[in-house]
This record gives structure tokens, sequence and C-alpha cells, in this order.
């Protein structure tokens, strides 16, 4: 008797403990279950929704409600057995505790490093004036053409450039020069006696826009900050024959106007480089200032269509539409004569560079469309005589040549408009 009551209660018991087990599986609150054979979650005390949570460790993922496709970020600290949440937009709970640096940069140097948070905005930090620039905003590479806007929120490490403007107006007039056809150079025996002028040939050149006067020394400074003391200076020279902000700006080598280094831009065969003139001048400007080729100042000089046949530009008489042999210094652009274009100085004053390379022999061999100038040399165009040169030397033909590096007292620039 004794054993059969011991055996019904040995059977009572495990089917007590069955049912347990079988009700656990099924409890979605789980507090009684500590660690349960049919239960998927590990630590199940705090779990509400363990059949759903693929989380081995759910009391990380309290507040989370739908984890069952949530693959997790690294960086978060409440799902740390999670690998893959980068993508995870469901656990509303989730701080991001990452860091990011943002670096200013200004003309070069790292003027200040900040330290922001995760989704944080910026304060733009205040530089110091620069006399004769102004600023002009941060941006996010170095060209400064992207424009950081700061109401914007950090989600990576930043570099931020500064722009500086030339505050400066660049006014320069030009004239329109309508395309034509013309006989570019001289019959044998009226030029140079090296020949360089001839052979006399047909060239036609597309229309184009021309400068009114040479550049003047404000318009020179306004872009480049360097005045014509220190250009002079720079020549190892001490002559300075003309100042002030009419007069125009020498010293000027071909490669102070194109530049050497740097960024550079394609205009009309040319490259020129950001330490040039042109290249600085067309980022303030937005325009495509250019040299002229040699065909486009000779066609030009001459008067283009309206040319009336002189022997200087705008006359048979030098002295009366340029300053050259006699005038002992520069002078103030624009107070001769001008030509039958109404274009001043194309003769006299300080020579004019020209894009093209030089060569004596050029002419044997140019094309007749828009000519551009030997492909290579060793020095490059320059045209329409200065304030020291003999009217031998002034006739509109006569064409001569320099190194890209000479910066005297009678080498200046006009510009042509793309």
């Amino acid at each position: 008797m004794k054993r059969s009551v011991f055996n019904f209660l040995m059977i009572a018991a495990l089917i007590v403990t069955a049912a347990l087990v079988t009700s656990c599986k099924d409890d979605t609150e789980c507090e009684t279950c500590e660690q349960c054979e049919q239960c998927n979650c590990e630590q199940c005390e705090q779990c509400e929704q363990c059949e759903q949570c693929n989380c081995e460790q759910c009391e990380q993922c309290e507040d989370c409600e739908q984890c069952e496709d949530c693959e997790q970020c690294e960086d978060c600290e409440q799902c740390e057995d999670c690998e893959q949440c980068e993508d995870c937009e469901q656990c509303e709970d989730c701080e991001c505790d990452v860091i990011f640096t943002v670096t200013f940069m200004n003309e070069g140097v790292a003027v200040k490093e900040e330290l922001v948070a995760c989704e944080n905005t910026l304060l733009s930090p205040v530089l110091a004036p620069r006399e004769g620039y102004e600023f002009g905003g941060w941006f996010t590479d170095e060209e400064c053409e992207i424009p950081w806007d700061f109401s914007d929120a950090v989600t990576e490490d930043l570099t931020l450039y500064a722009k500086w403007t030339i505050a400066y107006n660049f006014v320069y007039e030009m004239v329109e020069v309508e395309g034509g056809t013309y006989m570019m150079g001289c019959e044998e025996g009226e030029g140079w006696s090296d020949g360089r002028e001839y052979p006399q040939h047909e060239v036609t050149v597309n229309s184009f826009q021309i400068g009114k006067f040479q550049v003047t020394q404000a318009q020179w400074y306004g872009i480049m900050r360097t005045d014509v003391k220190e250009l002079r200076d720079l020549a190892g020279a001490t002559a300075l024959p003309g100042e002030g902000d009419d007069y125009p700006m020498y010293y000027l080598s071909w490669d102070y106007i194109v530049g050497t280094s740097g960024k550079s831009m394609d205009i009309y065969g040319t490259t020129y480089y950001e330490n040039g003139f042109i290249y600085k001048l067309n980022k303030h400007t937005g325009k495509n200032y250019r040299l002229p080729t040699e065909a486009e100042w000779e066609f030009a000089a001459r008067g283009g269509n309206e040319s009336e046949g002189y022997t200087y530009s705008g006359s048979n008489t030098a002295a009366d539409v340029g300053w050259i042999s006699g005038a002992g210094a520069t002078h103030e652009v624009g107070t001769k004569a001008p030509n039958e274009l109404g274009i001043y100085d194309m003769t006299g004053n300080v020579w004019e560079w020209c894009s093209d390379f030089w060569s004596t022999a050029y002419y044997q061999t140019s094309p007749k469309d828009n000519p551009m100038g030997p492909t290579g040399g060793s020095a490059r165009i320059a045209r329409g005589a200065a304030w020291n040169t003999g009217a031998t030397m002034c006739y509109l033909a006569f064409r001569t040549g320099y190194a890209s590096n000479t910066s005297n007292q009678t080498m200046g620039v006009r510009l042509v408009l793309q």
C-alpha cells in the first residue's frame, strides 16, 4: 500500500512539472522562468517580446519594440552583441556617441579644430579681417565652390576652407572687333632686315573683344596686390618711368601674367595658372580674359575692318597716336589719339605681350585661319613698341620676342575677352 501511494505521488509531481514547463513556453512575461529550456532567450526576466527578438541578451534592448529586422550598429551601446547595426533605423532609443573632427582652413593654415557630437551643428568661426579682401564664407572644397550650410548637422569628419574675394571692382573697357580678313606682315624689303615680318600673307580672324586701354597700375594692384615698385624691386631695377593709377602697369613678365604653377585653366590654346594675373582675374570676375594672339593683336591695331591703312595704329605719324622715343617715360593711358576702332596706345607706351611663341620664320608656314603661333619655343611675342622705342620699330607689322620671364620698365599687357 505504501509503495502504491509513493508511486502515485511521483507520477503527480512529474505531471505538475511538465505542466509548468509547457506553460512557460507561452508565458509572454516569463517572470518566473529562470533558465527554461524551451525559451530562446537566456535572460528573459525583462524581455517583453522574447518570441520576436533575435538578441540573445534581451535586457540590452528593453525599449526596442521592433527588433526582428534589426541588423544593429557597431557603435550602438544598447545592443552590445549585435555587430551589424549600421543601417538600423528602428531603435529609437539608440544614442550615437560618435565625435567628429571639423578642421577650419584659412589660407592654407589650420586655424581651428573642433570636436562635434554626431548630428550636432557648427558655429562659424570669426576670422581677422584682411585688408583689401572680403570674407566669402566657408566651403567644403579647396576650390571654394561648394558652400557649407551651418544649419546642417555634422555626420562625418569635415574640413572647411575660408574663401576670400578681392574687395575690388575690376572695370576694364572692351572694344568689339568684328572678325575679318587682312594682310598680315609686310612685303619683302619693307620690314626688319631678318625678314621676321614677311612674307606678307592673308589671315582671317574671328570676332573678339579687346581692351580699349592697356592694363593700368590700379587694375593690376586691385587683383594682384602688388604695385609697380614691388615688381621693379623683384626685377633688380631702379627705374620708375611713370607711376599712378591710370598709368600702364609695367615690369610685367609673360610669366607674371599667365602664371607658372598651381591650378590651371585652358583658354584658347594657352594654359593660365593660379599664381598669374589672368587666372586670378578670371576667378574674381567669373569671365574668361586672356592674352590676344599675335594675329588678333595686329588686326585690332590696324583698325580691323575699318582700317585706313596707316603705318602706325591710327595715324601715319607715330607721335600722334603713341608715346614713343622722346617721351621720357610712360604716360597715362588714353592720352593720345585712338585708332579707327577707338583703341588707344597700340603704338607706344609699353610693349604688349601676346599668347604666341616667338619665331622669326613663323610667317612662312602660318595657317590662314586664326593662326595661334608655333607649337613651342623659348620666347613669347611682344607687339606695339614702348615709350623709349624709335619710330623704326613702331610700325604696325613690327614683331619681336622676349623670354617669358623678361621683366623691365617697358613690358605691359592688354587683354582680350573670350
